[in-house]
Formats: C-alpha cells, sequence, structure tokens
C-alpha cells in the first residue's frame, strides 16, 4: 500500500500516540531498543523496559502466557496474554528492517475485523518508516539521557578543579550524619592554600586558575576511591574521608601537604604550602557543627605559622 507523506506522518503519529497499539524495537537477541508508551499501557506496567529482554518483561510486568506470545511473534495474526487470569486478545505483527539487525513488533488490543484489517495493511506499507521512527525515538531518549547527566553533572562539579563542589559535599555529608546505624568512623579534611591572594596579585588569576587545578589534580591523585575532594570556594577545600578515624586522617592530610609541596607556580621557581585542619564526626554532629570544628582547626594550623596540619581539639 503506497502512502503519500501526509498519509504516513499521520499513521504514524496515530501509532505513536494511541494507548492500545504498544510498538517495541527488539534487537536480535530480543533486548527492548525502544518503545512507545503504548507498551506499558497495554501491559499495566510503569517501568521502563528499555533494555530488558522482551520475555523477561512481559514475565515480570503481569505473568502473561509467554509461549503464545512468542508463538504470535512467528507470524502474522492474534495472540491471547493471559494476566491476572484474564484473556486479552491481542493484534500482532512483527515487521522486520531492511538490515535485519532490528526487527520492530507492534501489538494492538483487538478491535473489529475491519478496523484491524486495514490497521495491519497500514503497518505493512509503513514497515521500514516505522522502524526508523522508533529507532529515531530511542535516539532523541539517549540523547535527552545524556543531557541529564551532563546537567547533574554539573549541578555538583567544581568545572575549574574537576572536583565535587560544595552542593555535592553537603550532600554527603548529610547522607554520612544521617546513616545513625553505621559504627564506622569518618573524618574531614579541610585545607586551603598559604597566601593564595599574593599568588593572584603578583602573577595574575589565570595562573592562580593553574594552581587551583593543580591543587585539584593533588587531592584525586592522594585520595582513596571511595573518598570526596571538594572545592567549596576560593582557596578552599574539603575532604571527607569515610571509615577514617582521626589519627587516620591526620595522617592522610599530612600525605596531601608533602604532596602539594611540589606544586610550583607556572612560570616561577614559587612552590606553594598549605595548612589543614582535621576533625572526626561526633555523635550529634550536624554539617554546619563538624565544618565549624574543621575550620577552627585550620585556623590554629594558620596562625601557628601555616604549612601544617592540625587536629581539632575541644577547648579546656
Amino acid at each position: 500500500m503506497n502512502l503519500s507523506p501526509q498519509q504516513s506522518a499521520a499513521v504514524l503519529n496515530h501509532l505513536l500516540r494511541t494507548p492500545a497499539i504498544a510498538l517495541v524495537l527488539l534487537d536480535q537477541d530480543g533486548v527492548i531498543q525502544a518503545c512507545n508508551p503504548g507498551l506499558c499501557v497495554l501491559l499495566g506496567s510503569e517501568s521502563n523496559p528499555v533494555g530488558e529482554r522482551l520475555a523477561d518483561y512481559l514475565d515480570r510486568a503481569g505473568g502473561l502466557l509467554l509461549m503464545q506470545l512468542l508463538q504470535g511473534m512467528q507470524m502474522q495474526g492474534r495472540v491471547s496474554l493471559g494476566a491476572n487470569g484474564l484473556n486479552m486478545p491481542v493484534d500482532c505483527q512483527v515487521l522486520s528492517a531492511e538490515d535485519s539487525s532490528h526487527c520492530l513488533l507492534w501489538m494492538a488490543l483487538s478491535s473489529d475485523g475491519e478496523n484491524t484489517a486495514e490497521l495491519m495493511l497500514k503497518i505493512s506499507g509503513l514497515n521500514n518508516q516505522l522502524v526508523n521512527t522508533v529507532r529515531e525515538m530511542r535516539r532523541k531518549q539517549k540523547a535527552l539521557e545524556q543531557a541529564n547527566v551532563t546537567i547533574n553533572k554539573l549541578l555538583h562539579l567544581d568545572t575549574l578543579t574537576e572536583l565535587a563542589n560544595r552542593r555535592s559535599l553537603m550532600h554527603h555529608l548529610n547522607e554520612y550524619l544521617q546513616d545513625r546505624r553505621s559504627s564506622n568512623p569518618f573524618s574531614l579534611v579541610m585545607l586551603d592554600i598559604d597566601h593564595f591572594k599574593a599568588i593572584n596579585d603578583t602573577y595574575g588569576h589565570d595562573i592562580g586558575d593553574e594552581v587551583l587545578k593543580a591543587v585539584g589534580r593533588t587531592l584525586s591523585q592522594g585520595s582513596r576511591e571511595k573518598d570526596l575532594p571538594a572545592r567549596i570556594g576560593g582557596e578552599e577545600f574539603v575532604i571527607l574521608l569515610p571509615a577514617t578515624d582521626q589519627q587516620g586522617a591526620f595522617i592522610f592530610a599530612e600525605k596531601i601537604r608533602t604532596m602539594s609541596r611540589l606544586i610550583q607556580v607556572p612560570g616561577t621557581a614559587h612552590h606553594i604550602t598549605m595548612s589543614l585542619g582535621v576533625t572526626q564526626k561526633q555523635p550529634q554532629d550536624t554539617p554546619a557543627s563538624i565544618l565549624k570544628r574543621a575550620d577552627n582547626a585550620l585556623y590554629q594550623a594558620k596562625r601557628s605559622g601555616r604549612d601544617q596540619t592540625v587536629l581539632y581539639q575541644a577547648a579546656g
């Protein structure tokens, strides 16, 4: 059946939007590559099936009579899908793409014979156009998913140093503090670059940015996979250290301080130093209280001459 471009577009739009019609793009292994919303409506499922084997999805979606469906996929015609003890007569057709690497299964709740026959004829005439349209749906869905990943990354990333930003730090810090079931300690290191304002004033902000990037690389290289180094603003950084008591955190901070001495201000013979403050989580801590203790220890390190690590000690 030959359809005009306008007719083809109208039929495609109808198929893609009609809840009673499910379009499923399958690869050679029967894995769902894309589908329209009609699949979930038809099967009464709210989960996104992309990436699952069709047989597994159908089984999970309602205990359907898979043998009948799979037999129906070998031909064009009508099968009954049993869900919750009910039989739903469903018209099925499998359309192969020209490259034969994918096929398109369509399923529609059976209507009267004339309308069903007309619909099957139209679908046959739109074979590869349907396959390509559903492929394009999947491409756009992937692009949207990737865009969401990128946006989420930007929301939680300091773009200059590629460390976590303050938002990400506070999110993880809240999670650690709210996990009252865990008996594991965790510690926090706060640090900043000594005399960083003088670096900016003397050599310019571009050079200052290069120093910040170098510090970011040093923190990433010196941290364990489970640690979270973050830049919280200006030349200030924080590192969350899960499963680490204050003595372990002090040793870690000293390692970072030693590594930082190798960072050279670009185009000069000037090497930087850092001041660091260390504290361990206390039972009633809030994000503000633990950050305040680390900041107090950092202030003590600066007041005592910089280029050193101070472990927080309660007054008295």
